[in-house]
This record gives C-alpha cells, structure tokens and sequence, in this order.
C-alpha cells in the first residue's frame, strides 16, 4: 500500500493546496460565536419562540417589533397543525403561535428575553419537567451519523436533565421545518448552539454520536496520558509492519493496553464501540461468502470480463477501480470491500490472470469517499464545522477523484502486474 499511498497523499495534498481550496466558496461557519469573538453579523442560526401574553397578542404581525427588527427572519408562523408563510404582515398573532425565527446570536439571545414569548430552551425544559435555568457559556454541538440523538427530538434527546444544557437554536443545512423545532427529529450535520455550565459541557465531550466543537476554553483536557497512548500507537504501527502476529490481535492487544495503562477507562471504550458499524460489517461479510457460494460473484464477473475485448484487462481494473469509488459514497468502506472483492477475485480467475491488482484497485477506490458528506464520518465533521453544502463536497471532490482514477488506474498495473 505505501507506494501507491504515498503518491496519492502527495497528489491530493497539492490539489487541495493549490486548485481543491479555490473551487469551495468562503461558507459562514460557527466557530467563532458569541464569547467566542469574531464576526457576528453574517453568521445565522434558526430558533423558535412562542407567544404566551404580552402585548404580542392580537397585533397584526407588520405592526409588532418582530417585524421592525430587520436583523430577524421570520421563516413560518405554525398555529396548532397550520403552517403559515410568509407573506406574514396581516397575520393577527394568537396566544400559542410558535414563530421559526432565523437571526444572529445576539439577535436571538435579545428577543428570547422579550416580555410575552418562551425560548426554545424553556419549551423543552417544560416538555421535560425540568427548570431553565439561565447559564453563562456557549458552545456549538455537532450530531454525527453514527449517532443514536438522529430521529430523537430535542425533548427525547433529554440533554437538560442528563448534562445540564439549554438548546438555544439549531443550524441546519437546507432548513425546511414542517413541525415545531422543538418536535423536529435531529438529523445528521445538525449544529445545535446550547448553553451550560464548564462541567456540564465537559461531561458532554464523551457522548457517542455527538461533537463538541467550540466554545470551552477552561475545560481541562487529559494530556497526562498522551506520551502513554502515543506509544501504544506507534508500538501497534511497529506490530503491523513486522506482521508479528494477525492484525486482529494485535489491534486487539493495543485496545488492552489502552485500558490497562489508564488512557481510557473500559466504559468510555464500551461506549465508543460502534455497534451499528460492526453489525453493518459483519452482514456485508456474510453477503461477501453468500455472493461466492450463490454463484453471484461468478456472474458479476463473467459480465465484467465479457467488456474485456473493449476494454483489456487493464481496462477491467480500472472498472474494479471506479466501481469500488462510485458505490463507497453510499455506503461504508469496509462494506464496499466486503462485496466486490468477491468479484474482483473471480475476474482475475476468469482472466487467468494475478488477483493483485484487482483486489488494490477495489481496495483503493473504496477509500475515494469524497463526493458527499455522508461519505466518510470527517466528511461529516467539516460539513457541519466548515458550513458547507452538500454540493461544495462534489465540485471539490470530483476533480481529485478524476485524477486519482487516472493515477491509479496507470499505476496499480504497474505495481501489482497483471501477469507476472
């Protein structure tokens, strides 16, 4: 792998240093908040507020200070089951009105202090039976695809009573609300702005399935541990390379070592186990076995090779290659590998030819996940952290992956010969 690897860790480095950057607009992101600093004005999240009394009710919207502050959005009006859009100005308010408002931090932090109308973080607190109490720091929350907070509500997510936090507003990709935030399912790339204590927030900092992005400066972070766990990771890196024992074991014996050296305790390592990820790999290994005993990877792959008088069999790994590419964007990895190697062995049978470069080409295409967020969990984390869209990972990604199919494509023959 390290030939091939190292060309390809050069190549996207200088792609992304001197074309990749310049093909991704200048996004609002959402690290630099409230007591965080920075620019305020342009970055926006969207929360919701409900009318209870004050002189909100039976005004004509256009005439209230909602409509006079021109720093506020008002995206929807929702009336029991009704949704209302904009235009709102004739709307008449009503006691129970819930208002999806869009608007900065300071805007948003002013009107939820407004005579007449319940936050965000007070309509949960009261759906929980818990109090809101007001806390002084201000931190930006990422939900992850792993996550099992995706599908809950802010209410079932229950953060108020388990740490102590207040979800202030929500930034959302594509925000389109057809219920109450506070009744919105949380997706993957949600970015909740929450509210809390140091200790609360730390606590939160372990939770699987979510990020803390920004906003502690004065939670101490575990560095103790750090040389411990540095060599534990370069000894399992020296493990791999000698092949001393099975790369299962030895992963194995550095996840132990872990443990047993303090570095991280045997719940936090329960805890960031991913379930859903095993069982995903564990059934995409069973459709692997079932596609070979079945006859499916037999079939696959004399239709693969029936492209071969157009093609050659250089061609055919280059298809191996971008097949692999193209299917990793949906699904993991591990699962793309799972399923075609199958294939990829029974084309080189088929060929009479060395699985080798079959086998590489499925392997490195099933790590070209850069076409969408979803792609690859970091894909993830700079989704939501960098405020980009979902179509800012194609117009970047593509061109790499273009080029890597080529270098690839050239070189995997090379390096692993079809007939040696």
């Amino acid at each position: 792998f390290t030939k091939l690897g190292a060309i390809i860790a050069v190549i996207g480095l200088v792609y992304l240093l001197t074309i990749g950057h310049r093909l991704v607009p200048i996004r609002q992101t959402i690290t630099s908040l409230a007591s965080l600093g920075g620019d305020r004005r342009h970055q926006e999240y969207v929360t919701e507020i409900e009318i209870r009394g004050g002189d909100l009710i039976g005004k004509r919207f256009g005439d209230t200070i909602l409509a006079e502050n021109e720093k506020l959005r008002i995206l929807q009006i929702i009336r029991g089951e009704q949704i209302i859009w904009p235009p709102l100005d004739n709307q008449v308010l009503r006691q129970g009105d819930a208002l999806v408002i869009s608007g900065t931090i300071e805007d948003l932090m002013t009107l939820q202090e407004s005579e007449g109308v319940v936050s965000l973080s007070e309509i949960v607190s009261e759906a929980q039976g818990t109090a809101a109490e007001k806390e002084a720091q201000l931190a930006e929350l990422l939900v992850l695809p792993n996550s099992h907070y995706v599908g809950m509500t802010l209410g079932s997510a229950e953060l108020r009573r388990r740490f102590g936090l207040h979800v202030l507003a929500i930034q959302r990709h594509g925000m389109h609300m057809r219920s109450k935030i506070s009744e919105h399912p949380l997706r993957i790339g949600d970015v909740l702005l929450i509210q809390g204590t140091p200790e609360g927030l730390d606590r939160i900092r372990g939770e699987e399935g979510l990020v803390l992005m920004s906003g502690v400066d004065d939670v101490i972070v575990r560095k103790g541990k750090a040389p411990m766990a540095i060599l534990i990771l370069l000894a399992v890196i020296g493990m791999l390379a000698t092949q001393i024992l099975p790369m299962a074991s030895i992963a194995l014996c550095g996840a132990v070592a872990m443990i047993i050296t303090g570095c991280i305790t045997g719940v936090k390592a329960y805890e960031a186990v991913q379930w859903r990820v095993l069982v995903l790999i564990a059934g995409t290994l069973a459709l692997g076995t079932a596609m070979v005993s079945s006859g499916t990877a037999s079939w696959l792959a004399q239709i693969v090779v029936s492209l071969q008088q157009y093609l050659g069999a250089h061609g055919l790994v280059v298809v191996a290659l971008i097949s692999a590419a193209l299917l990793t964007e949906m699904i993991s990895n591990a699962a793309v590998a799972a399923v075609l190697v199958p294939v990829a062995l029974k084309i080189a049978t088929e060929l009479e030819a060395s699985p080798y470069p079959f086998v590489m080409a499925v392997a490195f295409g099933a790590s070209l996940s850069f076409l969408t967020p979803i792609g690859y969990q970091t894909n993830t984390l700079v989704y939501g952290a960098g405020g980009y869209r979902f179509g800012d990972f194609a117009r970047v990604g593509a061109p790499l992956v273009i080029v890597i199919w080529i270098v690839a494509g050239i070189l995997i023959p090379i390096l692993w010969p079809l007939y040696p």
